[in-house]
């Protein structure tokens, strides 16, 4: 896929936390053009997975404005 060899040739390559965020922008932006499957495909493809976003029972880290 052409967006994955952009986003590896700017230094988000997997694992980079900034790669699922700035697809997710990409992907606004197609579908604001109503190329809504493009879109989604996208949205499928780079969606992070479910192990980075934080467990409902882990506590909060300090510092953080939920603590």
């Amino acid at each position: 896929m052409h967006l994955a060899d952009f986003l590896d040739s700017i230094g988000f390559t997997d694992g980079d936390v900034r790669r699922p965020m700035l697809a997710a922008q990409i992907a606004g932006l197609i579908k604001e053009q109503n190329r809504h499957e493009t879109a989604e495909e996208i949205q499928h493809r780079f969606d992070p997975p479910a192990s980075l976003s934080p467990d409902d029972d882990e506590a909060p880290a300090s510092g953080s404005p939920l603590a």
